[in-house]
């Protein structure tokens, strides 16, 4: 499926709201603790949730069926994978937190094949795979020399939120024709039934002051990075293919970078920027649309005139 311009315009803007969600959660994690803000972004977004599927005419499903699906989906693709990346980002800033975030693909093309009986291992895939280990190695390089300001566990939760998005997206393979807005409002609405017993027995959350700046930002994570942002992601989906959404991964960490030097007057480690132009190497191979179009126009320009 052809991407129009207008697709463009929106896979840019998602990459904007889903690069700022890093640095919403640095700003509410300078009061609150990661389980809480995890919970509390999606219990805010589950009650718009509810509002836009009422104006939708979507009724809530009504068997304990779905609803078993759509917890699965919530834990896998909401709580522990965003709950893991505030939880890293106590030690590391939004940028490397967005870069470990950035190889999920790489995650799904190593394990999909798995679970999915037409998904298969081909050597793009294992090379794509190679490439973003190579490129989390030079991540971790400098915490595991001793030289960085965070140590190199601190990196571990973000690559198992990628791993879990993986899961999430092989779970969500039994949503297929499916309402994308019921789908998305019922699995955040899980997330947050979910983690509202943990964030109150392990947080004991009713004893946070949260400031203004706080919940602001805990309203950004709620409104604009999830709910807004799953709307015009399924969107995405539905009008450019799951393929081309996919392109999003690409624009995330060079828009967190930049919305957090801005806002936090923060730079990436040097090391940063190889180790992600590695992981972009190695998505684009699992991809393999980039590399494809190479071959052809260097076939192309050999052919003789």
């Amino acid at each position: 499926m052809r991407m129009q311009p207008r697709d463009i315009a929106l896979l840019v803007v998602l990459a904007i709201l889903w690069g700022a969600s890093f640095c919403f959660a640095r700003v509410a994690l300078a009061e609150l603790p990661p389980l809480t803000v995890a919970t509390m972004r999606f219990l805010l977004a589950g009650l718009v949730f509810v509002v836009v599927l009422r104006l939708s005419g979507l009724p809530l499903p009504r068997d304990l069926r779905s609803w078993r699906d759509f917890a699965v989906m919530g834990l896998l693709n909401n709580l522990i994978p965003f709950g893991l990346i505030t939880l890293g980002q106590q030690h590391i800033t939004a940028g490397m937190a967005s870069i470990l975030n950035s190889t999920a693909p790489l995650f799904s093309a190593l394990i999909t094949p798995l679970f999915l009986s037409e998904e298969r291992f081909s050597a793009g895939r294992i090379g794509g795979v190679v490439l973003g280990v190579v490129g989390v190695m030079v991540l971790a390089g400098p915490a595991v020399w001793g030289v960085a300001d965070y140590p190199a566990l601190a990196l571990l939760p973000g690559l198992a939120a990628a791993l879990s998005y993986a899961f999430a997206a092989i779970w969500g393979v039994r949503f297929r024709g499916q309402s994308v807005r019921l789908v998305a409002g019922c699995q955040v609405m899980s997330a947050a039934a979910l983690g509202l017993p943990l964030m109150l027995a392990v947080d004991h959350a009713w004893v946070f002051r949260p400031s203004l700046e706080v919940w602001l930002a805990l309203g950004g994570l709620a409104l604009l990075t999830t709910v807004l942002g799953y709307l015009i992601y399924f969107r995405l989906l539905l009008r450019a293919g799951p393929t081309n959404a996919l392109l999003v991964t690409f624009l995330i960490p060079p828009a967190a970078s930049v919305m957090e030097t801005f806002m936090f007057d923060a730079s990436l480690p040097w090391l940063a920027i190889p180790a992600m132009l590695l992981i972009f190497a190695g998505i684009a191979l699992v991809d393999g649309r980039p590399w494809g179009r190479l071959v052809a126009l260097l076939t192309r320009r050999r052919m003789p005139a």
